[in-house]
């Protein structure tokens, strides 16, 4: 069973997944949001038929087009809501739709992001955020901070540990995702020409390149640090991407070619949680929310790579290390 969240009700959320599941027609899903908002975005939309929902009996009215302090508090129950149905194993993948970090904290919550928020609701501590579509793959080795903090936030057992999950995940779905069953791995350089020799910065001597020997020593097809400007030419250039997947240091290292190359198709997916979980790789669009004009190409990829996904889920790759080196063991903020 598939939970579906309906995200922030004041963006393109209920839209794209009341227009992705009807596009599906799956079974096995469970719509987690206010009833009174998908029935009036189903409405809307004219569309008759709906999956079972987990109604979180909130009716209250929520304008379109801004973040409030009422639509932050409808979006963060529905994540709620959703822990709690994957605890007790009422569905066993998340979809989860776009919600605003913005609104959530006008409710009060301090929330960073989906990915942070359910890895501490399930006791994770190694976790990634990685992009998937057709043409190229992307995981982060931070996410969602200030481009000041970057070089602060990243450490050897960081950029190493985001590189084994991706190497996990593409070694156990590979046939899936349509990638080489020894996946090459192409790591990113922080600084400008990969820091020239420690002229341009020093994060590529002290802390990308140990991580990649410590990678390469697990018998990790992974190569780097890439000079950023040039590295993601062969998924442009080549029918086939020189490498199956792009570690990028950082947010928009990352998603500006992703969504430059694949914005309607790309997927989120969270690696190293208890169960799967993907979501779009856009926002809230409040510029476009409630016109019925949101294209719902991300979201129906999304859901349709759990279902994929959740189907051939046999097995465990095993984690080449969970505690990390102990050489290079951090305690990560």
């Amino acid at each position: 069973m598939i939970g579906i969240t309906t995200g922030d009700p004041s963006g393109i959320g209920p839209e794209v997944a009341l227009k992705a599941i009807d596009a599906i027609e799956h079974n096995n899903i469970l719509l987690i949001g206010p009833l009174s908002i998908i029935n009036k975005e189903r409405r809307s939309l004219g569309i008759s038929r709906i999956p079972e929902v987990v109604d979180l009996g909130d009716s209250v009215e929520i304008p379109f087009g801004k973040p409030s302090k009422e639509s932050g508090e409808i979006a963060y129950k529905t994540i709620i809501k959703a822990i709690k149905l994957l605890k007790e194993n009422r569905i066993t993948a998340l979809v989860t739709a776009p919600v605003s970090k913005e609104a959530i904290s006008m409710a009060g919550y301090n929330f960073i992001g989906h990915t942070e928020m359910l890895a501490d609701a399930f006791k994770v501590q190694r976790y990634a955020m990685f992009f998937y579509s057709k043409k190229i793959n992307i995981a982060l080795v931070t996410r969602h901070i200030p481009l000041s903090m970057v070089s602060k936030k990243l450490s050897i057992q960081r950029v190493y540990d985001t590189i084994t999950l991706t190497y996990e995940f593409l070694l156990r779905y590979w046939k899936v995702l349509q990638v080489r069953e020894r996946a090459v791995i192409g790591v990113l350089a922080l600084n400008p020409h990969a820091g020239e020799g420690g002229n341009i910065g020093d994060e590529e001597g002290k802390i990308i390149l140990p991580a990649i020997r410590l990678a390469k020593k697990d018998g990790i097809d992974v190569e780097g640090p890439l000079v950023p400007d040039t590295a993601y030419l062969t998924a442009v250039k080549q029918a086939r991407c020189g490498f199956d997947a792009f570690i990028a240091m950082y947010h928009d290292q990352g998603l500006i070619p992703l969504k430059l190359l694949e914005f309607e198709r790309a997927v989120n997916i969270t690696l190293g949680l208890p169960f799967l979980r993907t979501s779009p790789s856009h926002g809230t669009a409040y510029d476009i929310a409630g016109k019925g004009i949101a294209d719902h190409g991300s979201m129906e990829e999304a859901i349709r790579l759990a279902i994929l996904l959740g189907s051939h889920r046999k097995g465990t790759v095993p984690p080449l290390r969970h505690e990390g080196h102990e050489e290079h063991k951090e305690k990560e903020i």
